[in-house]
């Protein structure tokens, strides 16, 4: 997976799907049987350290496997308050965490728990 963050952080993508690697277009949601998996990327955006994209829509139906890239040289936080307590990723660090079916027509928010000045993202259930 750190090969996956440098490609990343050398190539400027600012979503990641694991689809894309293998088809011109480029869904930012893998969904298969049991669960989905979402790319959330940690990078500067206008000098600001970032979650990219913005937003995010998830099958409320299904487990949602977030895979966590920072591409910074430091440490960075993560929280999404009531369903993933917070965590720290160090530079250049890629983590899957899993996110449980959320209620449909939920909208949560992602935070940086250490820097609440960072720029988060949206996550909603569909």
């Amino acid at each position: 997976m750190r090969n996956i963050a440098y490609a990343i952080l050398l190539t400027g993508i600012t979503a990641l799907s694991f689809n894309s690697f293998a088809k011109k277009t480029s869904p930012k949601l893998k969904v298969t049987a049991k669960k989905q998996v979402v790319a959330i990327i940690n990078k500067m955006v206008d000098g600001k350290k970032t979650w990219v994209p913005s937003h995010h829509s998830i099958n409320s139906t299904q487990e949602t496997e977030l895979v966590l890239v920072n591409t910074l040289d430091a440490v960075h936080g993560f929280e999404i308050h009531g369903y993933i307590k917070p965590i720290a990723l160090l530079p250049l660090e890629t983590r899957k965490i899993i996110l449980k079916k959320i209620p449909k027509n939920t909208k949560i928010k992602i935070s940086c728990h250490m820097h609440p000045a960072h720029v988060g993202s949206t996550i909603v259930a569909k």
